[in-house]
């Protein structure tokens, strides 16, 4: 009878281990998933500000060529206009090399470094 009861415990005990060790696995689970989740969604907000700042550096970009645009526009106009109003051709090529050496692509020419000399 001993043995009998002895062999039941025994039964009772592995049992009992199984049903903790599902237990555990099972709280594992759901605790570790809600990690994953935690983590994901950290990498999806992650994700979403570096979207966001590149939006806004392609704006203020766009905003910066608007202006440049604009600004060469004002260039263009001016130059034109003291062209068309040049009392002659060297007053004319004054007024283009002055338009071209505002812009960047011209700034740096040996050209734009002459002072012009004044005529009367």
């Amino acid at each position: 009878m001993e043995r009998k009861l002895f062999g039941i415990a025994v039964k009772w005990l592995l049992l009992a281990i199984v049903v903790i060790a599902i237990g555990g696995y099972i709280l594992a689970r759901v605790i570790g998933g809600n990690h994953q989740e935690v983590r994901q969604a950290q990498t999806n907000e992650h994700s979403a500000e570096a979207m966001q700042a590149a939006g806004q550096a392609a704006v203020q970009t766009v905003i910066k060529r608007n202006g440049e645009e604009a600004r060469l526009g004002d260039v263009v106009n001016q130059a034109s206009e003291e062209i068309d109003n040049a009392p002659d051709p060297v007053a004319a090529r004054r007024a283009a090399l002055g338009a071209a050496c505002q812009l960047r692509l011209y700034r740096d020419d040996p050209a734009c470094h002459v002072q012009p000399a004044h005529t009367p």
